[in-house]
């Protein structure tokens, strides 16, 4: 079923046309956490990856692995009770690949089931060696062995977040028939949802999806779509109430390349951040009705790191209470904006270390309580801060 959203766009304006400057970035004090090494063959050119940070009830969890300047890698999982002291926990892979995994995105139940994923490119294409990942309370993080075309096969797209809420565990990614899902109740079976029509964007329309969030009416999946022969793309959300049928809301678009990347729930709204064209847009969900509700930064950066880019994206997001956080790549470096009013006005957050974007890169935020975390990787050591401020 199609569903078309009225899009109502609000801008803020001057007595004239001239833009406003900037203000000055939020200066936070960060404090860095050290991450102890996971225990094991330990290699004296190892080093920390990070990828990925989540907060669990009163747990927060940290995911990535170990790497050698050879790419010999291997997974590693932490856990936190307060975003300042960490330990390493001890994980159970069972296969070729899972040995080798990096674990790039986790996701937590407050029962305290935890669900990740982990990858590593291998095989005579070079394709990624997808798993899934289990833990249950006081139990070790093991990986779960499923058919290799629930992930990979000559259909396979992308295994992009794994996310989690009342109705259980969502991934969120691609097939080659477009935007998929995969669902699970406890994170241990999943089932592939593709090739479903509103999922699918069929013969005239190619959809995409980047990522998920959950209320107690189900599941929100946020991508964009795009009609065939076209570049450009237009914002587009799914909902379902049980992973299993879906619709499709198509957001009133513009003649830019406008795409969803990021979710997250904020109290009773539902506000997603992405592409729109040259900068970063925020649209929220209040009521039943989507609209845009504000814009920030730059996509468009220059340099990146690992060689000449031009076009980022927004890599994380999340909340703390009424404030959310946003990670965004404009091709050349990461950067962290903060909104305090659900998407409508932005500000730049100063970050403790500079962060450039690129291959092997990444950067990452979480929230709960009074704290703010902050998960870096440059490539040449995974680090994690933490700060009470948010104003």
């Amino acid at each position: 079923m199609l569903i078309v959203a009225a899009l109502a766009v609000t801008a803020a304006c001057g007595d004239d046309d001239e833009p406003r400057p900037a203000p000055p970035p939020l200066a936070w004090k960060w404090t860095e956490a050290r991450l102890p090494m996971p225990s094991g063959s330990a290699v004296s050119n190892e080093r920390i990856v990070v990828r990925d940070v989540v907060s669990c009830g009163t747990q927060w969890y940290a995911v990535g692995g170990l790497s050698t300047p050879a790419n010999d890698t291997r997974p590693a999982l932490w856990r936190s009770a307060d975003g300042a002291t960490w330990e390493s926990l001890p994980l159970q892979p069972q296969t070729f690949y899972g040995r080798q995994h990096i674990l790039y995105s986790v996701a937590c139940r407050r029962d305290g089931v935890v669900g990740v994923l982990g990858a590593k490119r291998g095989g005579a294409h070079a394709y990624p060696r997808t798993s899934h990942w289990r833990m249950v309370p006081e139990g070790p993080l093991t990986e779960v062995i499923s058919a290799f075309e629930l992930y990979g096969g000559p259909d396979a797209g992308d295994v992009a977040r794994m996310v989690a809420g009342p109705p259980g565990f969502l991934i969120a990614g691609n097939r080659m028939t477009g935007a998929a899902a995969w669902t699970s109740v406890d994170a241990n079976e999943f089932v592939l949802r593709s090739g479903v029509p509103p999922l699918a964007g069929g013969a005239e329309l190619f959809t995409a999806a980047a990522d998920a969030t959950a209320d107690a009416a189900g599941w929100t999946l946020v991508g964009g779509a795009s009609k065939r022969g076209r570049t450009d793309r237009d914002p587009v959300a799914w909902t379902s109430p049980d992973g299993a049928t879906w619709q499709r809301v198509d957001l009133a678009g513009d003649k830019t390349y406008e795409d969803l990347q990021r979710v997250v729930r904020v109290g009773d709204d539902v506000l997603a951040t992405g592409v729109k064209g040259e900068v970063f847009g925020a649209w929220r969900r209040r009521g039943g009705q989507w609209e845009a509700v504000g814009t920030f930064g730059s996509v468009r950066g220059g340099v990146a790191a690992s060689g000449p880019t031009t076009v980022g994206g927004v890599v994380s997001m999340a909340t703390r209470g009424p404030d959310v956080l946003a990670a965004v790549s404009d091709g050349g470096s990461f950067s962290v904006w903060r909104s305090g009013d659900t998407g409508g006005s932005w500000q730049r957050v100063a970050l403790p270390a500079e962060q450039p974007a690129g291959a092997e890169r990444l950067l990452a935020v979480a929230g709960a309580g009074n704290r703010w975390l902050l998960a870096g990787d440059d490539a040449k050591q995974g680090r994690i801060w933490f700060t009470d401020q948010s104003q």
